[in-house]
């Protein structure tokens, strides 16, 4: 028998890729149901062995989720939760609504019913994703990712490729999830419906209508979101010091219900990787 070397090594690369989507999919789930919040660390080495695989899948899903902007790496501290500013917020919602508004007067002419069918599609999936209850987090996370579609297939129609570059910075997927996981109260159900008559705007034909159906969709959302955002801290724009890994002073020691018991003053984050995860706010 002959063994192709390139073969097998081929199908051991595809099982890595595999396991490291999964991985990033277990840490989506842990931010979007509040496991794990902004400025939590994920120790690399301590997950892998949590999950009983190597640390190889584990680094690779962490690298497309900074590449994704959902967490940052500071040289000798870690790995963390990336932090989203008030201000950061606001400018990105401003800036975002007003690209998306021009995409839609760009885009309008080119819409044909092929594109309102796929659109009706994403709304459809996203809504029966939202409604999913046998996994909830998992559900979220692809209402999420659906909903990124959405705006994305707008966006592209444009065929604006500047404009495309310019959305793509300020609305990565990571962003979709902040906004999700900052409405503490909203029905996901909802917020996929919300999108059936945004997408009746752009059937209409209606450049100006389009553009002003926009801004209010993602103004409606900024309202909720900036609201539930924590006062900017007074600092210089750093925010490197407030992401911490749990020192064996201030880790928070949690019960089997996820109630705190003893822990420093000073606690601020939680880890994943290893057993103090946090709990569900609100």
């Amino acid at each position: 028998m002959i063994i192709d070397e390139g073969a097998v090594e081929s199908d051991a690369l595809a099982r890595r890729r595999l396991l490291s989507v999964q991985v990033r999919e277990a840490i989506e789930g842990q931010i979007l149901d509040g496991a794990l919040r902004e400025g939590d660390q994920i120790v690399e080495y301590q997950l892998a062995r949590q999950l009983g695989i190597s640390q190889a899948p584990v680094r690779e899903a962490l690298r497309t989720l900074e590449r994704d902007g959902l967490v940052v790496t500071r040289p000798h501290r870690g790995t963390f939760v990336r932090r989203v500013s008030r201000r950061e917020a606001a400018e990105r919602y401003s800036l975002g609504m007003e690209l998306e508004a021009f995409a839609a007067r760009l885009a309008m002419p080119r819409l044909t019913e092929a594109d309102f069918r796929t659109l009706q599609g994403i709304i459809d999936e996203m809504a029966a994703a939202a409604r999913g209850d046998d996994r909830p987090s998992e559900a979220f996370a692809h209402s999420v990712e659906l909903n990124t579609a959405f705006h994305r297939y707008l966006v592209e129609r444009a065929d604006h490729e500047l404009l495309l570059k310019a959305w793509l910075s300020v609305n990565p997927l990571n962003w979709r999830f902040v906004t999700y996981t900052r409405l503490l109260n909203s029905d996901p159900v909802d917020l996929a419906e919300r999108h059936r008559s945004l997408l009746a705007a752009y059937r209409s034909g209606d450049q100006i209508l389009a553009a002003a159906a926009i801004r209010r969709h993602i103004g409606e959302v900024a309202e909720h979101v900036l609201v539930n955002m924590p006062p900017d801290a007074a600092t210089d724009g750093n925010q490197a010091p407030r992401d911490r890994a749990p020192s064996t002073n201030d880790t928070v020691h949690r019960s089997d219900d996820g109630r705190n018991g003893h822990h420093s003053h000073h606690q601020e984050n939680g880890s994943i990787g290893d057993g103090s995860q946090r709990g569900r706010g609100g």
